[in-house]
């Protein structure tokens, strides 16, 4: 009677390992399932926050910088002062022009007073007969036009007390001070620079106020919903993970924002999947100080579907 051979132990270990494989495989199939389902998965997120470009009113030269790179300001606080020299000469011009104008109303006021007394003699003098139209027609011009010149100076010394109050206004901008608290990102002056209204001084960051925007496929948005639950792991701490909830999906795809949209009236029509951002809220944990959570920082985000 044949006796049967023992199975190689190498066999076995074979046999083993596929079944081990096998099982492997089948659950990671089902995980992969199972979270495809659950969740929809992009990287093409990052953090972002309000921003605020911080520029002048005026044209002057920088004399003083308070603030550099890095540094972080409360709302209020002077962050650059500039050149009021031309300024307070031009107040000075403007101050003796406004004086002048004001002497130039009461003499012209004196004028004008005159004229009317000897306009209403001469009126009285007229209707008796006592002069001739002649002289009365004379007269009425010289207080017509000593009324225009009043008239006139006076009008003078109000554009000269409205030039003279946007002297005033603009020395008071010479002064830029932090529109809100926040972060200076960037400077783009240095002292002694010359800005015009509007060039921008510094970049500055609300990190208080922070949200994560993720662009997702337009094929993965049918479940998105406002509020729906989100996991997101920043680059930065590879092994932390963060919580939000999406507070907004914008009401167009991220191509229509584009400097130039795309046109595809020319007959080459390609298809292809459009992005839709979604800004999501950050659950910052406590004794957060440590943690950087910059504008720009690449994140992933898994937004909870069902």
């Amino acid at each position: 009677m044949n006796k049967e051979k023992p199975t190689p132990f190498f066999q076995k270990k074979g046999v083993i390992l596929l079944s081990i494989f096998f099982i492997f495989v089948t659950v990671a199939a089902s995980l992969w399932y199972y979270l495809s389902r659950e969740y929809v998965w992009t990287n093409d997120a990052y953090i972002e926050a309000y921003s605020v470009q911080l520029s002048s009113d005026i044209e002057a030269r920088i004399i003083n910088l308070f603030v550099d790179e890095g540094d972080f300001v409360k709302k209020g606080e002077l962050i650059c002062e500039l050149d009021q020299s031309i300024l307070l000469s031009q107040k000075r011009e403007a101050l003796t022009k406004v004086e002048l104008l004001e002497k130039q109303v009461k003499l012209d006021l004196i004028q004008m007073e005159k004229q009317r007394d000897i306009y209403r003699v001469a009126k009285k003098e007229f209707q008796k007969q006592i002069i001739s139209f002649l002289d009365f027609d004379v007269i009425e011009k010289d207080y017509k036009i000593a009324s225009a010149n009043f008239q006139v100076s006076q009008a003078n010394l109000e554009n000269g007390i409205a030039q003279l109050e946007v002297i005033k206004e603009k020395l008071c901008h010479t002064k830029v001070f932090a529109p809100r608290d926040g972060m200076i990102a960037k400077r783009w002056v240095l002292s002694g620079d010359v800005v015009k209204p509007g060039q921008p001084l510094f970049t500055l960051y609300d990190l208080n106020n922070i949200w994560v925007t993720a662009r997702m496929e337009e094929t993965k948005m049918e479940n998105v919903k406002i509020g729906s639950e989100v996991k997101i792991h920043v680059d930065t701490y590879p092994g932390k993970e963060f919580h939000g909830n999406v507070f907004v999906i914008k009401t167009a795809a991220a191509s229509q924002f584009a400097l130039i949209p795309p046109e595809n009236a020319t007959g080459n029509f390609t298809k292809v999947v459009q992005r839709i951002p979604v800004k999501i809220h950050i659950n910052i944990p406590e004794n957060s100080d440590q943690l950087y959570l910059f504008p720009g920082m690449s994140t992933e985000v898994k937004i909870k579907v069902r």
